[in-house]
């Protein structure tokens, strides 16, 4: 047995595919809603009498919208009638019915805007149902910025300077919605290789303020007091550096390393690895990554190869495991997927680390055969 509510639930469930099909200018086939009609023996003669009163009352008959009841005789029925189907004859029915007759407006006037502004975004309107309803009172600020990205792309300002935008934050708090038209409206000036929003449309990013440490002073810029120093990665890119980088996951194992000849220290904490591995003053030289011995390290030393093959790892061997077993721990849950960069070695050690859900953290390999691997590597102290 079906309520007058639960029609409006079923009605509600099919409004995404009915607008779909309506924007996509298909002709609105009548429904016939599913239900099953109940049998005489399972409800009494007063009890049928109020289902049925109750469906008519809640029809478009009654109401002006919704559902139309279609009756089957039967002998032994209220009035010998009993509702056999029950039918939305228009879309606008449906949408009433449901209760978002005014949401699938809203729809309808974002999709003529869009559509007509650009035709290539009709297709994302039809996957994008829901977001031409929650942003609809957005479209004309986004169409503005569309025009004016058009007009001037790739601009080389910050976000927050746009002048189309109807405040310095817009572009921030509308990013997604932006990419996925720009990336439609705009694609031969879209930046491929990169997910970064700045990046990939040409505005203009904050500098990336990096920590390094001098560990051969010779190469310490006049007038900086110290060796370990943030410098923004721009700056760091036209100054005269040493010819090897090392590059440390962690802070503290960098900061108390001797001073090596010809060697920079670099801090590739949090998303430092991220960048630093795309940066040609980076890639120009010998580079060494020194992380944490677990899935997560691999894969940040993986990126690094993708940039610079040359690109060596320190202390991440398998046979750390072995020698420094009491050392190590659990690792995190998640294991991130491997670069194709890593040689068949170090992917079957990310294979056997991800498999048995391990983790040698840097800090914890002894201080004194830290200094004995580099050296090893061709790092010379400086007496």
């Amino acid at each position: 047995m079906i309520t007058s509510e639960q029609i409006s639930a079923k009605a509600a469930r099919q409004v995404k595919r009915f607008l779909i099909a309506e924007l996509r200018g298909e002709e609105f086939v009548p429904w016939l809603v599913p239900f099953k009609t109940p049998k005489e023996s399972e409800m009494s003669f007063t009890q049928m009498d109020e289902w049925i009163r109750g469906l008519v009352r809640k029809s478009k008959e009654q109401i002006g919208y919704g559902y139309r009841i279609e009756f089957q005789s039967r002998r032994t029925f209220v009035n010998n009638q009993i509702p056999q189907r029950i039918i939305f004859d228009t879309s606008n029915d449906v949408y009433r019915s449901a209760g978002r007759l005014d949401e699938v407006d809203k729809a309808r006037e974002s999709f003529a805007l869009l559509s007509q502004s650009y035709p290539v975004l009709t297709e994302w309107c039809f996957r994008n149902v829901s977001q031409l309803i929650s942003s609809s009172s957005e479209f004309h600020n986004i169409l503005n910025i569309v025009k004016e990205y058009l007009n001037n792309p790739r601009p080389d300002i910050y976000r927050r300077e746009f002048a189309a935008a109807p405040h310095s934050k817009y572009l921030e708090e509308h990013e997604r919605l932006l990419s996925e038209i720009f990336e439609l409206v705009a694609p031969q000036h879209v930046l491929d290789g990169s997910i970064d929003f700045d990046l990939r449309y040409g505005f203009r990013k904050q500098p990336y303020t990096c920590w390094v440490r001098f560990l051969d002073p010779n190469y310490i810029p006049n007038g900086i007091p110290g060796d370990w120093i943030a410098l923004p990665l721009h700056t760091l890119a036209k100054m005269n550096l040493p010819s090897k980088l090392l590059i440390s996951e962690n802070r503290t194992p960098l900061l108390s390393l001797p001073q090596y000849k010809n060697t920079l220290g670099v801090w590739g904490g949090g998303g430092a690895a991220s960048l630093l591995a795309q940066q040609d003053w980076v890639n120009q030289r010998e580079v060494f990554y020194w992380g944490d011995l677990d899935c997560h390290g691999l894969c940040i030393y993986g990126r690094f190869k993708e940039h610079s093959s040359s690109t060596r790892g320190v202390l991440m061997e398998r046979t750390l495991l072995n020698e420094f077993h009491e050392l190590v721990g659990k690792g995190v849950d998640s294991s991130p997927i491997p670069s194709d960069s890593l040689n068949a070695e170090e992917l079957a050690l990310h294979s056997y680390i991800a498999s048995h859900n391990l983790r040698l953290e840097q800090e914890r390999i002894p201080h004194r055969y830290v200094l004995g691997v580099l050296e090893a590597l061709g790092f010379r102290v400086i007496r």
